[in-house]
Order: structure tokens, then C-alpha cells, then sequence
């Protein structure tokens, strides 16, 4: 490791540091960062030594690598913006939520993580998704004498695991973008522990309400 390899590295770890305290003591947003970012290259790239056009030149190598991921992320979004535009997922949603309430309460915890991980295929995201759902999920869970503790729980629960496998879920498309990685072969690959993961939150959701002490 040359000396303009160990100032590179000092200036990529200082810039990440002042990142952090920025985001956090100056509320630093998309436009803030996007600007340091560029910063931050430009400085690594005086520190090793390189020409304005060399500096350029890796700019333009950097952004064309992200160009496929990016284009992934477009792609994946069109799918949400479809299903809002057509007004359609408070139709699919409230038929996915209705037969809870025929089912025996013992087993609606646990069908309500898998009811929320559909839901998470039309609306990846977390904080939309609990926007939509939570005020339909509340009233089920008084209804049916269920700890509303317990269908936050299943929320949460899936919110989070089909992500491993969800073609709409822009942060997996991009990170997969970037790795080169096919979204088939990674599924291939993913789908076993996302079903074993489904199962184990299935039970502990049931667990969750058997444990507890009361409907609220």
C-alpha cells in the first residue's frame, strides 16, 4: 500500500465520519450528501495524485456501473406506481384482510404476518404500508379480542422478510444491480430461508398473543 493509497483511505474514512455527524447534527438530506459526495472524490483524487481528466474519467467509469442498477430501481417502482395510480390497493388489501375474521383467533396472528407480507409485495414501502394497513389491522385486532402489541408485531414481521425475495423492493433490485447478480439465481438461492423465516415469525406471532395478558 503506497502513501496515496493510505491518504485515499484516510479521506474516504474521515468524509464518512463527517457524514454521519452532519446527517445527524445538521439534518443532511438526498441534495446535501449528493454534493459531498462529489466533494469527497474530488479530494480522493487530488490526494492520489490524479489529473483533473483521470478524476473526470473515473466519475464517468462510476456512474455508468450504477447506470443498470439505477435503471433496475426504475423498473422495479413502476409495479407500486401502477397499483396506486389504478387505485386498486385499498381493494386488494381489504380482501386480503376480511376472511381473518372467520378464521380461529389462535391462528390470526400468525396469518396476519402472512397477509402483511402480501400486502408487502404491492407496497414495499414500510411506512406507506403502515399508513395503509395499521388503520384496518387495529380495529380486526379489538374485534377478534387480539393485542394490538401483537398485529404491530405482524406488521413488522412482514414488513421485513419478503424483501429478501420482492422484485418490486428497490434496494434489493439495486443491490443486485450492482453485484451482477440475476434476480432468478438469487431467489433460487433466497427462497428456503425466506420460508423458514415465514414459518418461525408465523409461530412466534401466535406465541406473542398466547403469552400476553390482555386484548390491548
Amino acid at each position: 500500500m503506497t502513501g496515496r493509497h493510505k491518504a485515499a483511505l484516510i479521506i474516504f474514512g474521515l468524509g464518512i465520519a463527517f457524514m454521519i455527524f452532519a446527517m445527524l447534527m445538521w439534518k443532511w438530506g438526498i441534495p446535501q450528501l449528493t454534493g459531498y459526495f462529489v466533494l469527497i472524490a474530488i479530494l480522493i483524487g487530488i490526494a492520489s495524485r490524479l489529473r483533473p481528466g483521470q478524476i473526470a474519467d473515473g466519475f464517468v467509469d462510476g456512474a455508468r456501473q450504477l447506470l443498470f442498477a439505477a435503471l433496475l430501481v426504475g423498473f422495479a417502482r413502476t409495479a407500486q406506481i401502477v397499483l396506486e395510480q389504478g387505485q386498486v390497493i385499498d381493494s386488494v388489501i381489504n380482501g386480503l384482510v376480511q376472511p381473518l375474521a372467520a378464521l380461529p383467533a389462535v391462528l390470526v396472528p400468525g396469518l396476519m404476518v402472512v397477509v402483511q407480507s402480501l400486502i408487502n409485495l404491492v407496497i414495499p414501502s414500510s411506512s406507506a404500508m403502515a399508513v395503509v394497513t395499521m388503520p384496518i389491522m387495529t380495529p380486526l385486532a379489538d374485534l377478534l379480542e387480539m393485542q394490538r402489541q401483537t398485529a404491530v408485531l405482524a406488521y413488522q414481521y412482514g414488513d421485513g422478510i419478503t424483501n429478501l425475495i420482492l422484485p418490486s423492493y428497490a434496494v434489493l433490485i439495486g443491490a443486485l444491480g450492482l453485484a451482477r447478480v440475476p434476480f432468478n439465481k438469487w431467489f433460487r438461492f433466497i427462497w428456503p430461508l425466506t420460508l423458514i423465516l415465514l414459518a418461525t415469525v408465523f409461530a412466534l406471532a401466535i406465541v406473542a398473543q398466547l403469552i400476553g395478558v390482555g386484548p390491548f
